[in-house]
This record gives structure tokens, C-alpha cells and sequence, in this order.
């Protein structure tokens, strides 16, 4: 196999792709980047069995073939060469001669044949989501993520499709996040999608978001195709838990702060400097006379500090911890926010000023008397 491209291209893709290649495996292939040839491109694949990510790039293709270069030493390579060319042959069987401009490489080239099939799709529904839309969806949701390995059904986001209203929930068993949005596409149906595939998505994404994601999703797997990128995961298998219900989301609003979102944070990242990893210790909030009144004491020191703000309904006294909370407004995309407090021992709502576009839950912490 021989072929060569432009550098940044390649340097670009590869840099992407490796992001689903494993570090350290006990399987050499799954520390290298699959490159194969297909007319006048070449096709990028990296797996780490649970997520695979693949691209293609423009290439003169001298002669065909099919390859397994480690991604790191690729990667490195690719970054440091001076020549805005960059030619890949194959030789030996297991040689790679990698030359760009003056320099020249000699690299390990591993058997195509051992690497692992991507997972396919059967039987796969789809639809389209702009990506502007779903980067938000997910940035709003990802914070309640969980991280405990004994809950692995709450280490992704659940999507709901239903009736044209795409639903994205969240939870960790101390906050839930739910994040909707009207979609072109009246399909029925719902899974977990993995944090780590989805964080992949948010950088594959970026910045440029005038375009549509085609989602499509079988039993086991969900594939994103992203312009010229495409991301395959695996879905998490078990049963989500029925978030809809009093206990978690609490109907009513016995006291309604409105606060500016920015000001509010500002407050609470104040109010935690006397936190840290070591030394923790909740927040505790005092709502009344349009005040929000906060304090936090710990071994570290003590502070305190209030924001005025639009208060309806009855005085509160509350305590939460501080990170949860902050991870929730920063989520916050409205200049405005609603906190609703309905007594000490019940879940927070935080929420958007008008609509329901978003739902944050906070559970709070139980306080002892001062």
C-alpha cells in the first residue's frame, strides 16, 4: 500500500480518530488507527470496543491496500513533519516508511486482518437532530451524568423520542437533568447512550454547528454521523428509572427566588472557597425579605454573603451542596433563572424564567439546627 496526502489533513483526522483508540491493550491492533484505501481517499477507523470513530480524507492512491499504524507514534509524527505532504508505504509486510519534505520514518505496520470488525447496525431507526441543538441537549445534561460503576444504566443520558419531542434525561441519584426540544421526526422509541461517546460528540461537533446529525439506532449500538465523521457506540441495557413521579420532580411552588444566572453562580463559587476536596460541608441557604442569604463553615474557615433577588412565597431555610448546584447553573444557557424551594427536605427545581426547555433537580442536604 502506498498513498500519499496532505499533512495537516491526515494530522487532523488522526489526532480525531485516536480518541477512540485504547492507550494500553493487551491487543497491539487496538493501539493503532486502521487505514485502508478506497478509490481516491483513504478511510480511518479507530475502536476500543466501546466506542469506534471513523473518517475518510482525500488521497493520491499509488498502490491499494489495508494497514494498522499505532496512533500515537502516527500522531506525533504527523505533528512534527515540516513538509505540507506527506507519503505512507507499506513494505516488508510489516514496515511502514512514513516522508515528509527531509524526513523519514521506518514504524511497525500491524496485520489489518486482526483488527476488530466495527459493530453494525440492523434493523436501525434514524432521525436528525441540528447540531447546534443536540450539542446543547447534551451540554445541559452530561454535568448529572453518574460515575458509579455500580449503577452502570446511569453512566449515559437517556433519550426519549416521542410525538415530534426529543427528551434527553440525566441522574446520579443526587441531581437530574432533563433537557427537550421540538424535532422534525414523530418516531417512538428510547436508549442510553454511554458519557463517553458522548462527550466525543461534543468535540466532534465544535464550533461549526450549521448542519444536521443523522442519528441512527439499532438494538445494541447508536451511530452519529457528524459531516465526515461517524461515531459508533454502544448502548447501555437495563431500565431507566421512572423520573415522572412527585418524589423526584415535586409539584408546586411554595417559595420562587428569580435571580441572574451569572450572579447567582458568583455567589455559590464565592460561598465555597472554604470547600475543597478534603474538607467538605454543604451550603446553607436562607430565603426571605427578597434576600438569598448563604453561609458555609468548615475547618478551612467560615463565609458568608447574600444576592438580592425576586422572591415569591414563604420564607426557607436549605441546605445543598455546592458543586451540584454550581454544575446546574453553569448548564444555565437563560441570562434569568428560576429556583423553586418547596421546604428543607425536598428536591430544588431549577428552571428557565418562561417554557420548560430544561429541568434541574437538586437534592438537598438535611441541616442540623444552628
Amino acid at each position: 500500500m502506498k498513498f500519499s496526502c496532505e499533512t495537516a489533513l491526515l494530522s487532523n483526522a488522526v489526532s480525531c480518530v485516536a480518541r477512540a483508540v485504547t492507550s494500553k491493550s493487551s491487543l497491539a491492533t487496538l493501539e493503532g488507527i486502521l487505514i485502508r484505501t478506497n478509490q481516491n481517499e483513504i478511510i480511518l477507523s479507530g475502536y476500543d470496543l466501546e466506542i469506534a470513530m471513523q473518517t475518510k480524507i482525500s488521497a493520491d492512491i499509488v498502490t491499494e491496500g489495508c494497514t494498522v499504524l499505532n496512533a500515537k507514534i502516527l500522531g506525533e509524527i504527523l505533528r512534527k513533519l515540516p513538509s505540507d505532504r506527506v507519503t505512507i508505504e507499506i513494505y516488508d509486510v510489516n514496515k511502514a516508511l512514513i516522508t515528509g519534505g527531509t524526513s523519514e520514518f521506518t514504524i511497525i505496520a500491524l496485520d489489518a486482518n486482526e483488527y476488530p470488525e466495527l459493530p453494525k447496525l440492523d434493523d436501525e431507526k434514524s432521525f436528525e437532530v441540528n447540531a447546534e441543538t443536540l450539542r446543547s441537549m447534551i451540554s445541559q445534561t452530561i454535568f448529572a451524568v453518574s460515575t458509579a460503576d455500580d449503577r452502570p444504566i446511569y453512566k449515559g443520558i437517556l433519550f426519549e423520542l416521542n410525538n415530534n419531542m426529543l427528551k434527553l434525561v440525566s441522574a446520579d441519584g443526587c441531581r437530574l437533568a432533563i433537557r427537550k426540544e421540538e424535532i422534525n421526526d414523530n418516531g417512538d422509541f428510547e436508549f442510553v447512550v454511554p458519557s463517553k461517546g458522548l462527550n466525543e460528540i461534543l468535540k466532534l461537533i465544535g464550533e461549526e454547528s450549521d448542519f444536521d446529525v443523522k442519528i441512527s439506532v439499532s438494538r445494541r449500538h447508536i451511530e452519529f454521523k457528524i459531516n465526515d465523521y461517524i461515531l459508533i457506540s454502544r448502548l447501555l441495557e437495563g431500565e431507566f428509572f421512572n423520573y415522572n413521579n412527585n418524589s423526584v420532580i415535586p409539584e408546586g411552588e411554595q417559595t420562587v427566588v428569580i435571580s441572574d444566572t451569572k450572579e447567582m453562580l458568583n455567589l455559590i463559587e464565592r460561598i465555597s472557597l472554604v470547600i475543597s476536596d478534603r474538607v467538605k460541608s454543604p451550603i446553607r441557604c436562607t430565603v426571605k425579605d427578597n434576600q438569598v442569604y448563604m453561609r458555609c463553615s468548615t475547618i478551612n474557615g467560615k463565609s458568608s454573603d447574600f444576592l438580592n433577588c425576586d422572591i415569591a412565597g414563604e420564607e426557607q431555610e436549605i441546605g445543598f451542596n455546592s458543586r451540584f448546584f454550581i454544575d446546574a447553573l453553569r448548564a444555565v444557557d437563560t441570562d434569568k433563572v428560576k429556583v423553586v424551594i418547596n421546604g428543607p427536605q425536598r428536591p430544588i427545581k431549577i428552571l428557565p424564567l418562561e417554557g420548560d426547555d430544561f429541568l434541574f433537580i437538586v437534592v438537598p442536604v438535611i441541616m442540623k439546627a444552628e
